[in-house]
């Protein structure tokens, strides 16, 4: 079973043995700045997962899921370091930037959370990430947002954005 809400919503409601519709791995990726070089995944629609009963067990399945595999909660950046810790070497991100292709993985069960594109013409942006030790990693923020740069940002302030520092690779 799955109930597409509103289109203002963007949430799909996703019971026992329904899946999530195609358009949920809508999602645009932004390369950003916020005190180190950063990804920003902004996924377009959110899903909820029903029980049986039609409880709600998951409000928002992604976030729950990223958690899960270690990703931590993002409410501000504010913070002096705002991502502190490890690289978690059970998440990766790889660059293809001749094809300018971008994919980032999580561990079994996740796998790839994103396999696209990212427009970016920011050379300071590579040249600060290449010039990072590798143990810096990169990190990833992600959550339920529209397509730009302010719908993330307010994804950000309301709590709704999750972060990972990942390995990073340049396949050349």
């Amino acid at each position: 079973m799955q109930t597409p809400g509103d289109d203002s919503s963007g949430v799909f409601m996703v019971g026992p043995g329904g899946t999530a519709p195609p358009e949920i791995t809508d999602s645009t990726l932004f390369a950003a700045f916020l005190g180190e070089p950063v990804l920003i995944l902004a996924v377009r629609f959110q899903a909820s997962l029903l029980g049986r009963d039609g409880e709600l067990h998951a409000d928002d399945a992604f976030a729950r899921a990223l958690r899960h595999h270690g990703a931590h909660p993002l409410t501000t950046l504010d913070l002096a370091d705002p991502f502190p810790g490890e690289v978690d070497l059970e998440w990766g991100t790889t660059f293809l930037p001749e094809q300018g292709l971008v994919r980032i993985v999580g561990p079994d069960p996740l796998g790839p959370i994103y396999n696209g594109t990212l427009d970016l013409d920011a050379d300071d942006w590579h040249r600060e990430l290449d010039a990072r030790p590798p143990e810096r990693g990169l990190v990833v923020i992600t959550g339920t947002a529209a397509g730009d740069p302010d719908a993330a940002l307010e994804m950000i302030a309301s709590g709704r954005a999750s972060w990972i520092r990942t390995n990073a690779a340049v396949v050349t």
